[in-house]
Order: C-alpha cells, then structure tokens, then sequence
C-alpha cells in the first residue's frame, strides 16, 4: 500500500511518523522541492516502487486531482468523502464515493 500526495514529501514522513502510521505504508511519495511533480507521476513512482499494475491498483482519494491522476495512469479509482475535496452530497460521473473507511473494506471484501 502507497500513499501519493500533492503535499511537501518531506512533511508527509514526518506527519505519518507522528501519527504512528508510516508501518502500514510500503512507499510514500509527495511533492518535490521544485514543486514539479504532477499527481500522475506520483501514482506511478507509487506504482514502480510496489511492482503494481494497472489492473490490480485501485487509488482511493478525496479529490477530483485523485481522480484524474487515477485516469492518466488508467486505474481504478474509489472516492471517499471524509477528507478535504468531495462532499457526501457530490455525484460524480463514474465515481463510486464512500464516507468511512469500513466501507472500504467491505467493497474489497466483496
């Protein structure tokens, strides 16, 4: 499992640090420095550290940025409405959102 974020990667280390968290993550990765790195190509740095393909990947975000990277790198994607971006109220075209992370598991369950 990977985490790719538009947020500073040096922040990201040490808020998952913080949080307890950075175990359940086998490759983060966030903006660079020069602030250059679109969300597609984290998806793929994400994607070549963990041996993933397209079709065994699913991207779960909170963002129409998660979407469309998701689209540019021609995976799955999962809409979830407890972060910062889609609303519990937002119908978007070809996304199912969810609104906890229980729901998650129940969908890979199934």
């Amino acid at each position: 499992m990977g985490i790719a974020t538009l947020k500073a990667e040096r922040f990201l280390e040490v808020m998952l640090r913080n949080m307890g968290i950075q175990g359940y993550f086998d490759t983060v990765h966030g903006m660079d420095e020069s602030d250059s790195r679109t969300k597609a190509q984290l998806i793929q740095l994400c994607m070549e550290d963990l041996h993933a393909v397209p079709e065994d990947t699913v991207l779960v975000g909170d963002s129409i940025h998660d979407r469309e990277g998701a689209r540019h790198e021609n995976i799955a994607f999962l809409g979830v409405t407890y972060g910062f971006g889609f609303k519990k109220t937002d119908v978007i075209d070809g996304v199912l959102l969810v609104d906890d992370v229980q729901s998650i598991g129940r969908i890979f369950d199934e």
